[in-house]
């Protein structure tokens, strides 16, 4: 195949369009989330058309970092970081079945957390979701976890403050990495993996 002529995803809104998250589900139908100056927004797009209405899936919060998974049915995840007036950090998330309206924003982190740049994960069956992100209140990796409705959130272990917490879900099962400060050099890490099944 070859690249199609580029199509505008975002609307005209007169505030900075930026930090991108793409997905694509089995169908080849696509998704985008990103941030319209400090909303996060999601644009759908089938196979064969052009991009839709971008929706606001973070309602009224201020978002500084967006994160989005599409399954290969279609289903979408999305996550972000809110920071309060003291720029402590918690991360929210948003889920939508394909083709279907946005669920209500829910916050991921604990409000004794100072959360950092979230992560998103779907299974390809959309069974399984995962957000990961790091605290860097006790330097520790987290993630959130759900099968269904619920989010269950874990503590993964320590982490390394300002970093990521990639994730990836499939086959029923969840992975996430983080780095890990080495006890002998804080200048080196260890790189870990953990697995949810």
């Amino acid at each position: 195949g070859d690249w199609q002529p580029a199509q505008t995803v975002s609307l005209p809104s007169a505030l900075p369009t930026w930090n991108p998250k793409p997905g694509l589900d089995g169908a080849g139908n696509a998704a985008v989330g990103y941030l319209d100056g400090n909303r996060m927004v999601v644009a759908r797009r089938p196979a064969v058309g052009v991009w839709g209405t971008p929706i606001t899936v973070s309602g009224t919060q201020a978002v500084y970092y967006p994160a989005l998974a599409m399954s290969a049915a279609g289903d979408l995840l999305a996550a972000w970081l809110v920071l309060d007036a003291s720029n402590t950090g918690a991360v929210w998330s948003s889920r939508a079945a394909a083709a279907a309206p946005w669920s209500a924003p829910a916050r991921l982190s604990a409000a004794s957390e100072n959360a950092d740049w979230p992560t998103a994960a779907l299974a390809a069956d959309g069974s399984v979701a995962l957000v990961g992100w790091v605290d860097n209140g006790s330097n520790s990796a987290r993630a959130a976890l759900s099968t269904g409705a619920a989010w269950s959130r874990s503590t993964l272990g320590g982490g390394w403050w300002g970093g990521t917490v990639p994730v990836a879900a499939g086959g029923g099962a969840a992975a996430a990495a983080f780095a890990q400060p080495n006890a002998g050099n804080p200048n080196s890490v260890n790189l870990l993996g953990r697995m949810w099944q």
